[in-house]
């Protein structure tokens, strides 16, 4: 949402896996790890104590990967090019 007149929005729905297998978990965790974060991020999404900083073992990061093969999404927006400007 940029202000009340530029915004948009996406619902999508998938199927969900798990990863279990090393070479599908190491790729997801490896994706993970590369993401841009943004500047302030909450305790849930720290894979490591260690986060943002890699980790040279993969293997000590717990917890259930998954994926989410989206089969359906839609979405709405609205964009408007005037300006809106406030009396203070």
């Amino acid at each position: 949402m940029h202000n009340m007149a530029n915004w948009q929005r996406a619902i999508a729905w998938g199927k969900y896996e798990e990863l279990n297998k090393e070479p599908e978990r190491k790729e997801a965790l490896q994706k993970l790890m590369a993401r841009s974060l943004p500047l302030a991020s909450s305790e849930t999404m720290h894979l490591t104590p260690d986060w943002p900083f890699n980790v040279p073992d993969r293997n000590i990061i717990t917890g259930i990967v998954f994926r989410v093969k989206p089969v359906n999404k839609t979405g709405r927006f609205e964009k408007s090019s005037s300006e809106v400007f406030f009396a203070t």
